[in-house]
């Protein structure tokens, strides 16, 4: 581990960038600068010789939720989009006083994953978005740190909960309804370095969509499931679109929304029984080939 690399779940930060505060953040780890120890042959002395080769740098984990700048949601929401930007930034810890205490500076820096919180109906625990930044630089300071961090130290987030979202899938409309818990969603992608040392970026990766829904309330499912695998008409027209929402508490307004596209089912937990009244859960893995991400204005500070 980097010896200038930050891990802490009790302080707070705020992130920049591009010279403007962007939201305030929950966690973060890595960001490091760390080389390589190369071994040498020592030739006629025998004598193996040990130096530093190449420089690394560190990607970057944030954890955050409601309450970040425009910018910071486009900047994902872009990542996934077909628009990927690249951005400078820093990320700044702060002291229980709002005093800024140390600065990461990052380069160049592309979002490598957005991951959303399981969703569970039973459950009042709150929520966070986790996100992976890979840049190409990074530097570390501790002086000269006065600076504005905007509306971002003076006020929480406003509170998100995982009890807190409503599923839509073509067709399903009213199975949905019932929906008891929906895993982790993943957005993500391969970031490696090039040839000249600069991020490069491969193509996007989207999770699984795994939701549970009681027997009773899940003959659509089923039915899809049995249609589209056990019938084995799994093709692109049977697939379907989805919208997934993480919402305001007691309200419909999204904080953040997901679209779902080309769901297909492909697994199946539990047995479908024929008593009706049976409320045993179901549990259906799908497949997703994309998702596009946007932020509410009630998820903006």
């Amino acid at each position: 581990m980097a010896g200038n690399a930050v891990h802490s779940v009790l302080q707070n930060f705020i992130i920049e960038l591009d010279g403007q505060p962007a939201g305030r953040l929950f966690e973060m780890s890595g960001g490091g600068v760390h080389a390589d120890v190369v071994t040498t042959s020592g030739g006629s002395s025998f004598q193996a010789h040990k130096h530093i080769g190449q420089i690394k740098f560190e990607d970057m984990t944030v954890t955050c939720g409601t309450g970040m700048a425009q910018a910071f949601y486009d900047w994902l929401s872009n990542s996934f989009g077909g628009s990927t930007k690249r951005k400078n930034g820093a990320i700044v810890a702060l002291n229980y006083n709002g005093k800024p205490t140390s600065r990461i500076e990052f380069q160049n820096a592309l979002i490598g994953s957005v991951e959303f919180p399981e969703c569970d109906a039973g459950s009042k625990d709150a929520a966070h978005l986790s996100i992976h930044i890979s840049p190409e630089m990074t530097r570390r300071l501790t002086d000269n740190l006065t600076q504005n961090n905007g509306v971002y130290t003076s006020g929480l987030p406003k509170g998100w909960h995982i009890n807190d979202f409503k599923l839509t899938i073509d067709g399903l409309e009213s199975d949905c309804k019932y929906i008891s818990s929906i895993g982790p969603v993943r957005l993500g992608r391969q970031v490696q370095v090039g040839a000249l040392d600069e991020k490069v970026e491969g193509s996007a990766e989207f999770s699984d969509i795994v939701i549970t829904v009681p027997n009773n309330h899940g003959n659509g499912f089923y039915d899809w499931f049995h249609d589209f695998v056990e019938k084995g008409r799994s093709s692109s027209a049977n697939e379907r679109k989805g919208v997934l929402q993480y919402l305001t508490p007691n309200s419909a307004s999204p904080y953040f929304k997901l679209e779902l596209l080309g769901l297909g089912p492909y697994e199946m937990e539990g047995i479908k029984p024929t008593d009706p009244n049976t409320a045993m859960p179901l549990t259906f893995r799908l497949y997703c080939n994309g998702i596009n991400f946007s932020a509410g204005a009630s998820a903006v500070m």
